[in-house]
């Protein structure tokens, strides 16, 4: 977002009146929610079209890490166990005793970049 305030523009839309009369009755700025819901949906596309437009360049370097490892593994200070109920897959566990040569917690996927 702009450090400055936006410059607004009116324009028309096309909204359920039921939606609209519900909105209104519990006070939301219909204009702001329009541009929060638009920004946001401006925002997806945008990630979405750069997940496409580098679709090879990420499958290459998934490639490349399942085939060579991750490029700075062996300076990790923690590792990735299977996760429990208590602990979150994405979350590491530390141990004192659990380094990348001397692992032999469950052997968890490695991450990769979404395609």
């Amino acid at each position: 977002m702009n450090a400055r305030t936006p410059t607004r523009k009116a324009t028309n839309l096309s909204i359920d009146p039921d939606l609209l009369d519900e909105a209104k009755a519990l006070g939301i700025n219909v204009s702001r929610a329009a541009e929060t819901g638009l920004r946001e949906a401006v925002r997806a596309a945008k990630s979405e079209a750069w997940l496409r437009e580098n679709a090879e360049a990420i499958a290459g370097w998934n490639a490349w890490v399942e085939e060579n490892g991750l490029p700075l593994a062996k300076y990790r200070q923690f590792c990735w166990l299977a996760s429990t109920s208590t602990r979150s897959r994405a979350a590491p566990a530390f141990s004192s005793t659990c380094r990348p040569t001397s692992c032999t917690a469950s052997p968890r996927p490695r991450p990769r970049l979404a395609p």
